[in-house]
């Protein structure tokens, strides 16, 4: 709030300015809002023509205040930050929510995914990126470290290539600032080609740190893997280096696949069966594959997760200010993370229905007057914390018939905490599942 009011006289004069928390709540929801109900044009939420009205947004906050503090929202002190830095006008932002997430992500897990992931920015800009054949092509590069099941724990926006280690490449140098006294010794860490190094295997190995991960042919250092384009589907050939006990493995499925690491326990050594459909065969078949090879791809997607989970309902209002893709980006994140955990108690729960229980308190508290309207019947949207807490649900008898929210059926009772019509044989149901 500070900061976007001195930015506010800094940048347009503006004296008469201020924001309040409340306001930033709103502000926030209407952007989190926006990933699932989107318009093409951000005024158009306060039009008052029936095909485009949205009653939640127009009676919590004027269109005019909202694009004024929309306009004027800044994170740093343009007077004390640091020129070389540049991140800088955001930089406090991504420091609080790197922060956050490797608090609630306590106690770490013993199984990490490194990857990269992008957010789109079409814009010009010296950090902007394009890698060719990938989803969102241009855009802001982020290294991230994240849970298998998609929770982002750390993560680091790429500012250049002068980040780099010079004696390692960029990933195995990314690696290692995001790894190494961090992750608790005997982690697993599964990444891909471009992260991983035989150098980078070394010296994991002497901070007790396995990692796992596919590597390209010209980083192997000649080792005499054999070329099993030419043998049957599921031949597998390994080499294990005595000295640093690093094992590559060559597995021929579709293409071949090289697998390097750093482990030294039985698994490395072991060979299980996957299924491929076979050409000839004209069916599903058995061949063999590398126990390690099932371990990876287990492993491997935590970062894909978190892409998919973050750009589902990615906020969709757009601002010219550069900087404004990486706010987003640590939003969205930041609710991706928040489902994610909160699955941990009610797993049933989706993410949009998780949304929207954030989304509608934050604009239920009115600043402007809601015009009087029907309030439509609620047969079955019934919060979870209310409707699982088991404390003081009763049946009783409704004067009128309506919809039992388990079966559907036409019922004459009702819950009368949850105020649903409910059967006697679907009330203990409908609160325990």
């Amino acid at each position: 709030m500070n900061e976007s009011e001195k930015y506010a006289k800094y940048k347009y004069g503006d004296n008469s300015f201020s924001v309040t928390p409340q306001e930033i709540y709103k502000i926030i929801a209407i952007l989190l809002l926006s990933g699932y109900n989107t318009l093409p044009n951000t005024r158009l939420y306060w039009e008052t023509k029936v095909d485009v009205q949205n009653a939640a947004i127009s009676s919590s906050i004027s269109r005019d205040n909202f694009l004024r503090i929309f306009r004027n929202l800044h994170f740093s002190d343009n007077n004390s930050t640091d020129e070389t830095d540049r991140c800088r006008k955001v930089r406090p932002l991504l420091d609080h929510m790197s922060s956050k997430f490797e608090t609630y992500a306590q106690p770490l897990p013993s199984v990490w995914s490194l990857d990269e992931a992008m957010e789109p920015y079409y814009g010009n800009h010296h950090m902007k990126q394009f890698i060719k054949g990938k989803p969102i092509r241009f855009g802001y590069k982020f290294w991230c470290l994240n849970r298998p099941d998609g929770y982002c724990i750390r993560f680091k926006i790429y500012e250049g290539r002068e980040d780099r280690d010079p004696s390692m490449t960029l990933g195995s140098s990314v690696t290692k600032k995001l790894v190494l006294n961090f992750v608790p010794e005997n982690s697993e860490i599964f990444l891909d080609n471009y992260f991983n190094s035989l150098p980078l295997l070394e010296e994991m190995k002497t901070n007790k740190i396995n990692i796992t991960g596919t590597i390209r042919i010209d980083r192997i250092e000649k080792a005499p893997l054999r070329d099993l384009k030419k043998e049957p589907r599921g031949s597998v050939h390994g080499l294990k280096e005595k000295n640093s006990n690093i094992s590559l493995f060559r597995w021929h499925d579709n293409s071949q696949v090289t697998l390097a690491t750093n482990r030294t326990d039985d698994l490395v050594c072991k060979v299980t069966t996957c299924s491929r459909y076979s050409g000839i065969h004209k069916r599903k078949i058995d061949v063999l594959q590398p126990s390690l090879i099932k371990e990876y791809n287990n492993g491997m997607g935590g970062v894909d997760l978190f892409d998919q989970f973050r750009g589902r309902y990615r906020i969709n209002i757009r601002s010219r200010k550069w900087y404004w893709p990486i706010v987003r980006f640590c939003i969205n994140a930041s609710i991706t993370n928040a489902w994610l955990l909160f699955r941990l108690i009610q797993p049933r729960i989706t993410q949009l229905a998780f949304l929207r229980e954030i989304v509608i308190p934050l604009l239920t508290t009115s600043l402007i007057p809601r015009p009087r309207g029907v309030v439509p019947r609620r047969t079955g949207n019934v919060q979870q914390d209310v409707r699982f807490d088991r404390i003081d649900h009763w049946p009783m008898k409704n004067s009128t018939q309506r919809r039992c929210a388990r079966c559907h059926k036409c019922v004459t009772h009702k819950c009368s905490k949850c105020n649903v019509g409910l059967h006697i044989e679907c009330f203990v149901l409908y609160h325990l599942q």
